[in-house]
């Protein structure tokens, strides 16, 4: 889906506060329903393929690009939420509403521009550590250098749509335009990223009931980390004048 570059649509109001409110972004009909769906498509893959036995492991390659369709998907869907809520929604968009133009080769392009977001943001402070073999005050700057730029990256490449987005003095003037607000927003984003990783790192071990639960408590922090950042653009699209 293309973005026009200006928001069509003034920011949803609410007597809830902003905070509390978009953590409440993915709880409406459409959010739950792709809830249910990325949750469990992947999981009926794999029954499918036990169930199948030997023409299931013949079927790998066929498998191995179902799987890759619901990661294209669930990708996709971020973006959309980032999109949807850019244009002043504060609750999860309906695919059907919206349509999907994009096929799955535009969704494969987005896909690897969301890796290079994450790989340029974190891939750095993990490069010295394997070069120097230690864990110092240096590594912790570059990490959170990466981890302090990686959600304007992400929102630039989205509403961009493009890699250009990535654009050094875009992303640095786009800060200081917005700095007060803009490390509120990094705060804000980074409490779902580190409660899902939290969530994983507790569910390593645990039985399939909790593992489940930590898969969509995964989803569900997705999708409201993405509103944060679209959200955050709606508000300060002027001040940022990326259009």
């Amino acid at each position: 889906m293309k973005y026009s570059g200006k928001t069509t649509k003034a920011a949803a109001t609410t007597s809830i506060p902003w905070f509390i409110d978009a953590f409440l972004f993915p709880l409406n009909g459409p959010g739950l329903t792709m809830l249910t769906v990325l949750f469990l498509g992947p999981i009926i893959i794999t029954l499918i393929g036990s169930a199948l036995g030997f023409f299931g492991a013949i079927m790998f390659g066929f498998f191995f690009l179902a799987r890759l369709v619901f990661i294209l998907y669930t990708v996709w869907y971020l973006g959309l939420c980032i999109e949807d809520s850019a244009d002043g929604q504060n609750r999860a968009p309906s695919v059907f509403t919206h349509g999907q133009d994009d096929g799955l080769g535009e969704m494969f392009i987005e896909l690897i521009r969301f890796v290079v977001c994450i790989l340029l943001c974190l891939a750095p402070a993990q490069i010295y550590r394997s070069t120097t073999e230690q864990v110092d005050a240096t590594f912790w700057i570059i990490n959170l250098a990466g981890l302090f730029l990686l959600p304007m990256m992400l929102l630039a490449v989205r509403m961009h749509e493009s890699l250009a987005g990535l654009n050094p003095i875009l992303i640095i003037v786009s800060i200081l335009k917005t700095h007060i607000s803009y490390c509120a927003v990094v705060l804000a984003f980074f409490i779902p990223i580190t409660a899902i990783h939290f969530i994983i790192e507790q569910s390593g071990e645990a039985g399939l009931l909790v593992n489940s639960i930590s898969s969509v408590a995964t989803l569900y922090l997705m999708f409201v980390a993405c509103h944060i950042l679209g959200r955050f653009y709606c508000r300060k699209e002027a001040r940022l004048d990326w259009f």
